[in-house]
């Protein structure tokens, strides 16, 4: 069910996962969230998924992991709402689809997909990826500095890493 937590966290972080409704997150996505003890919130909305961020307040400093963003038509119009509502949470996407990593999004994301051209019929046009077009690798999905980066802890680990 739409914003029922996948996992309840005993870190007490929260990442809110949004995703198309015939595009569930992936498992292995859910299984690094579930893994490092993270309540993940998935949601189907961009309404929800704003509504979510919100619900967790300021000093919670949430997440949001934009799940294939390309597949989503409303991520440039929740940026900016995000930004005005939510400017703390920390934005992630999974994607794209054909090779998809998990990264930070940024200002450039949000504008080349602002100004996509429609092809004739109203479908988005594919705009190439310009970020890490890295290989998929064996390393797990979240390393423990990308994790540290998503949640924006600052505090060192259990084995006292930064």
């Amino acid at each position: 069910m739409e914003g029922e937590p996948s996992h309840i966290g005993q870190s007490g972080h929260r990442a809110v996962v949004w995703h198309a409704p015939e595009v569930p997150p992936p498992p292995n996505l859910m299984a690094a969230l579930a893994g490092r003890r993270i309540e993940a919130v998935r949601v189907q909305s961009p309404y929800r998924a704003l509504a979510e961020l919100c619900r967790a307040g300021i000093p919670a400093q949430p997440a949001i992991v934009i799940v294939h963003p390309e597949s989503l038509a409303d991520v440039p119009a929740f940026w900016d709402a995000k930004a005005r509502y939510a400017p703390g949470a920390r934005c992630w996407m999974y994607g794209p689809i054909v090779r998809p990593v998990l990264r930070a999004i940024v200002d450039a994301d949000i504008a080349r997909r602002a100004v996509q051209k429609l092809k004739p019929g109203g479908e988005p046009m594919a705009v190439p990826a310009e970020g890490p077009a890295e290989e998929a690798s064996k390393a797990p999905l979240l390393s423990p500095e990308e994790l540290r980066m998503l949640l924006g802890d600052d505090e060192p680990d259990a084995a006292g890493e930064r």
